[in-house]
C-alpha cells in the first residue's frame, strides 16, 4: 500500500521536457499500463486526428517487476525512445499503486504548465468537438475541475469489491466530496499548479 511519505518520495527531481519551453494550448496526460501498446497506438491515432495544434500526449506508466516478461520491457524501451512520449514513475505499474501514478501525472502538470490538462485512461476516446465544447466558454485561470464523464455528488464509500475502502480510511455516516468519475477531466493552468 502507498504512504504519502512514499508517494512524495517517489515525486522528487522529476525532470520533464515536453515543449521545447513553450506553453502548450493542451496536455493530455494518460494513466496506461506497460503492457497496453495497443491502446498507446489507439490513443496517438486519435490524437493526431483530433488535430489539435500546439498540444502533446504524455502516458505515464510505473517500473515493470523484475519477472516482467522480457518482450514487454523491450517493447516498452523501445516505445519509449521511438515516440518519446512515455514518462515512467518510480513505483511499480501495479493497480494499488495508482495513487502514486495520479501523483506522478500532476507533478508532470506542475513542472509543464498548459492552458488546459486533461487526464484521461487510455481506454477513453476524447471528441475533438466535445472537448472544445466543454472548454468554450471556460477560463483556463479558474481553479476548476471539468469533468468529462460523470460528477458525483454524495458519493457513498462501497465496501466491498475492487474499490472498497475500510472503515478505518472512511468513517461510516460520512460521504464523499463533489468528484469526477475517474475515465477523463480537465484541469485549467491554475488548477494544475495548486
Amino acid at each position: 500500500m502507498c504512504t504519502q511519505e512514499y508517494i512524495f518520495e517517489l515525486l522528487k527531481n522529476i525532470e520533464l521536457e515536453i515543449s521545447d519551453g513553450k506553453t502548450l494550448d493542451y496536455l493530455f496526460l494518460i494513466t496506461t499500463s506497460r503492457e497496453n501498446f495497443e491502446l498507446r497506438a489507439f490513443q496517438r491515432k486519435i490524437h493526431f486526428e483530433l488535430g489539435l495544434d500546439n498540444s502533446r500526449i504524455v502516458f505515464v506508466v510505473g517500473e515493470g517487476l523484475k519477472r516482467e516478461d522480457q518482450i514487454i520491457s523491450r517493447r516498452i524501451e523501445d516505445e519509449k525512445l521511438l515516440f518519446q512520449d512515455i514518462q515512467e514513475g518510480n513505483f511499480i505499474d501495479a493497480y494499488e499503486n495508482l495513487p502514486a501514478k495520479t501523483l506522478f501525472r500532476y507533478e508532470i502538470a506542475r513542472q509543464k504548465p498548459s492552458k488546459w490538462t486533461i487526464f484521461q485512461d487510455d481506454d477513453v476516446y476524447i471528441n475533438r468537438n466535445s472537448l472544445e465544447d466543454a472548454l468554450y466558454h471556460r477560463n483556463s485561470k479558474a481553479e476548476e475541475v471539468i469533468c468529462l464523464n460523470t460528477l458525483i455528488r454524495d458519493g457513498r464509500p462501497h465496501r466491498v469489491g475492487k474499490n472498497s475502502v475500510s472503515r478505518e480510511q472512511w468513517p461510516v455516516g460520512f460521504l464523499y466530496p463533489t468528484f469526477c468519475s475517474g475515465p477523463a477531466y480537465v484541469l485549467g493552468n491554475q488548477a494544475c499548479q495548486k
